[in-house]
């Protein structure tokens, strides 16, 4: 009889456990598709390095302020690749699109090139009221390794909401700024040949 409740006791516990919903990850991706076309157009190949930045960046999850101390990540809510993947992913395809240069390759590529684009993530965070991104780039010649231009741009945006979809919306506005700005920079840059 003892062994009889048990196995009772033990089904309506484990029921109990199997029947909870789990709720799925909110996964999110960001994607300029604008087009910000230059009148100039220079016959140079520009390669885009790796951006640099914290571990904490090169990670999936979307992460928030809680404090001037406490910086935590919302738990059902992650982006689909690490964020400075997918921020030197819109660089690359919002340079190639402004067709400023003769060609534009991510680090992957083997080609050489004239000129390289080295950027760093300084500082992404959402705390609940507004996104911020601080970020540093600079353009190298690649003939003499010399430093041709530097910058850095911040940008600080307000959330519509408090959740992970208000800071998404956030970096969405801010890396359409970015990459507007940095191919404005880059014409500027490179008209001083």
């Amino acid at each position: 009889m003892r062994k009889f409740l048990l196995s009772v006791l033990a089904l309506f516990l484990l029921s109990g456990c199997s029947s909870k919903e789990i709720k799925p990850y909110d996964i999110y991706s960001i994607n300029d598709s604008s087009k910000n076309e230059q009148p100039l157009h220079v016959e140079k190949v520009l390669k885009i390095a790796k951006i640099k930045s914290s571990n904490q960046m090169q990670s999936d999850r979307i992460w928030y302020k809680e404090s001037s101390v406490k910086i935590d990540s919302y738990f059902y809510s992650k982006w689909n690749t690490a964020f400075t993947d997918m921020l030197e992913q819109n660089l690359v395809n919002s340079i190639s699109r402004s067709e400023l240069f003769k060609t534009t390759y991510s680090r992957y590529s083997k080609v050489r090139a004239d000129l390289v684009l080295e950027s760093e993530l300084i500082d992404s965070v959402h705390d609940i009221s507004s996104g911020m991104v601080s970020f540093g780039i600079r353009l190298y010649l690649i003939e003499g390794s010399m430093l041709k231009s530097s910058k850095e741009f911040i940008y600080e945006e307000k959330c519509n909401s408090k959740d992970a979809k208000g800071a998404v919306e956030a970096y969405e506005k801010i890396i359409k700024k970015l990459n507007k700005d940095v191919i404005l920079w880059l014409n500027k840059s490179v008209k001083e040949d």
